[in-house]
């Protein structure tokens, strides 16, 4: 068994830290992410989006089967935190089968940031 001197076991620790802290530096914080480096995580999502997300879940839980926010026309600024507005299309079977299944209307999302998003859907028909 070989016997190393304090100061070169020292050395080669110290070249192995370095190697090892450039080696993490150069990965993506989300290359260990299944989903891919692109992928987002909910909780790191802006506002806007975290919404619109709201909103397209709340259209399908009021039994419409596609949900769509076509334009999001304000945002204001309140104490507590954002309100977005705009308008959303619907598809499905709740929607008039007349108009094609296709079925528009409008949307408040109230965010706060330690609070999931709350939305008001406002002129559509049909909805339970």
């Amino acid at each position: 068994m070989m016997k190393f001197s304090n100061s070169l076991t020292l050395t080669m620790l110290g070249v192995v830290a370095v190697a090892t802290i450039a080696l993490a530096a150069n990965t993506p914080a989300m290359a260990s992410d299944p989903r891919g480096p692109d992928s987002m995580r909910y909780k790191d999502m802006p506002p806007t989006e975290r919404c619109i997300l709201a909103v397209e879940s709340r259209g399908r839980s009021a039994g419409f089967r596609f949900a769509q926010v076509l334009e999001i026309s304000e945002v204001k600024r309140t104490r507590w935190g954002v309100r977005f507005e705009g308008r959303v299309s619907l598809k499905g079977p709740r929607g008039m089968a007349r108009l094609g299944g296709f079925n528009r209307g409008k949307f408040a999302c109230h965010y706060a940031p330690s609070r999931r998003p709350l939305v008001d859907l406002s002129g559509v028909r049909g909805r339970r």
